[in-house]
This record gives structure tokens, sequence and C-alpha cells, in this order.
């Protein structure tokens, strides 16, 4: 995607106010957009409850952006960069422009989104929980993963929301969505009672739980906590469990093809024959973790933190081969799969 800056979009908007014989606080009042906000939002990246509203921000690079409140009433982001965009619960987002616009895995609960266009947009694993989506138009926005709870209009059929516009044939169920449901607690519940394939699971404290052999596969596990507890056979194939907590869980012989770990917390976790093949470890921290005979081969370990683990007997990828310095996975003192211990001085 073509990215361009904010700032001449800063100018722009200067400008146009000059000329419009707009000025001082009389011409604040009177326009949506406070210039002020933009520039602010230009050297610090974030803008705490900004008035933006009517700002083009068409193709804009906002990648990493921090918008807590932010008032977006009919701006337009067509084709913007909201990479890693964070805090923009609450915002008002009402006719807001998001064609095309990558909003995967993006926090939008509780957001005021009536009336916006998402034509196209990306909006896998999004948490759209009490969203206002009435009249909404979701043509072509792929919506796999996304998360709804009270989602007005994307509950309802389009006979009883006619206003609301969703992609062809749309369905949220067929459409991939994940709807909350209320999750019982598994410490005071037999957990193999429990249908988890495809659930999401929100702030969970399953700390030293046994839900070994359990079907996790297909589940979205959003800052869960499982220390020390028992997962050894568990089926986690193609489950989300970034940045869970894992800390000296036991994974022997888990099945984890496919599940996405990234940033997660596995150190001094117990992977020893664990399947993870195709998994996302990007990030992930797993100091003093067993991986004996683990097969890592198509497994993305760009940063990961492998320092003191066991890899004996473990599949590896060409590490050289594959990633640059900078996303080097971290390999200081490991048992590597020949038993010996890296040296980086010695692997340069």
């Amino acid at each position: 995607m073509k990215l361009k800056t904010v700032k001449p979009l800063i100018a722009a908007t200067l400008i146009l106010t000059s000329l419009s014989g707009c000025l001082g606080k009389d011409c604040l009042s009177k326009q949506t957009t406070k210039p002020r906000h933009l520039k602010q939002l230009l050297k610090t990246n974030k803008c705490i409850s900004c008035r933006l509203g009517d700002a083009n921000l068409s193709g804009a690079n906002l990648t990493g952006a921090d918008l807590p409140g932010a008032k977006l009433v009919k701006a337009n982001l067509d084709g913007a960069n909201l990479d890693r965009v964070t805090l923009l619960t609450n915002a008002n987002l009402e006719k807001v422009i998001l064609d095309r616009v990558d909003l995967e895995k993006i926090n939008l609960s509780t957001n005021n989104l009536s009336s916006a266009s998402l034509k196209g947009a990306d909006l896998q694993w999004a948490d759209l929980q009490e969203a206002t989506l009435k009249g909404a138009n979701l043509n072509g926005a792929n919506l796999n993963g996304a998360i709804y709870r009270k989602t007005k209009t994307l509950e309802k059929t389009r006979d009883n929301y006619p206003d609301t516009i969703f992609p062809e044939g749309f369905n949220p169920l067929k459409a991939g969505m994940i709807r909350v449901e209320i999750t019982p607690d598994l410490s005071k519940v037999d957990p193999r009672k429990i249908d988890i394939t495809n659930k999401y699971l929100y702030q969970e404290n399953l700390d030293k739980l046994d839900l070994s052999r359990l079907n996790f596969s297909g589940a979205k596990l959003d800052e869960v906590s499982l220390v020390k507890a028992n997962l050894s056979s568990t089926n986690f194939n193609n489950a989300k469990l970034s940045k869970v907590s894992l800390q000296g869980a036991d994974l022997q012989g888990a099945d984890l093809q496919g599940a996405d770990l990234q940033g997660a917390d596995l150190q001094q976790v117990n992977l020893q024959n664990a399947n993870l093949k195709m998994s996302n470890l990007e990030e992930a921290n797993l100091q003093g973790a067993n991986l004996q005979g683990v097969d890592l081969t198509y497994s993305n370990l760009s940063k990961a933190d492998l320092s003191k683990a066991n890899l004996l007997g473990a599949t590896l990828p060409d590490f050289k081969k594959i990633y640059y310095d900078f996303a080097y996975p971290k390999l200081d003192g490991a048992t590597m799969p020949d038993g010996t211990i890296y040296q980086k001085e010695n692997n340069k």
C-alpha cells in the first residue's frame, strides 16, 4: 500500500482555514477539525480526544498512533495505514471513511461507526464488541475472526436493519466471526463438558488448571493466563494465543500447528514433542523452554527469545538464510540440536 505522510495534509488544512477568513476561537468553533490536533498527531503520534472530524487523512501513515476518544466524524481515512493503532475505544467514527484500510486485530469496541464506510476493509480478528454499526457499509470487508457482542447490526438480519449494507451473502458465522459468550468459570466447572472450539476467552485466569487433552482449536485467547497449567496433548490447532501467559505450563505433545503465539510468554514451558509446524512464534519469550524433538522448520521465530532453551533433537530452519540480523532469534546459551551450547561469538 502506498503511504503518504500527514504533514502535507496539515499544511493544506491550515491554508484552507486561512483562506476562509476564519481565524482564532471563532474559527475553531465552526471547524470540526482542530489544526493543532493534527500538528500534535504528527509530532507525537498521540492525541487524546482529538477533534479530527472532516479531516482528509486519505492514505496517511498513522502507524502506532494512540487515539483514545478521538472524534473522527466524517473523516476520510481511505487507504490509511492504521497498523498497531491503539486505544481507539470510545471514539466517534460516525460516517468515517475506512475503505480498504487494514484494521486487523484493532480494538473498535464501543465505537460509534454509524453509517461508516468500511468497504473492502480488513477487519480480521478486530474487536467489535458493543460497537454501533447501524447503517455501516461492509461490502467486501474481511470479518474473519472478528469478535462481536451486542453489536446490533451484525446480530440482526438484513430485513431487520435494511439500512445496513453487508458484504454479499453476509452472515456473521459464515463470515467467520466469533460471537462472545459469557464464559463459565473454568476453575469451578469441569472444562471437559464445555465446547471451547472457536470460542473467545477474555482475561480468564486458568493458572494451574488441568486442561490436558481439551480441544481449543480455532479459539482466541485474549489476555488469558495459563501459568503452570497442564496442557499436555491439548489441541490448539490454529488457535490465537498472542500475548498469552504460559510460564511453566506443560505443553508436552500439544498440537500447536498453525497457532499464533506472537509475543506469548513461554518461559520454562515444556514443549517436548509438541507440534509447532507453521506456528507463529514471532517475539515470543521461550527462555529456558524445553523444545526437545520439536520440528520448527516452518515456524516463524523472528525476534523470538530462545535463550537457554533446550533444542536437543529439534529441527530448526537455517536462521542465517531466513532472517536478517535485526530479526535473528536470540539463542544465547541454548542447547542446540546436536547438544552443543550456542555461543554468539562463534556463530557470526
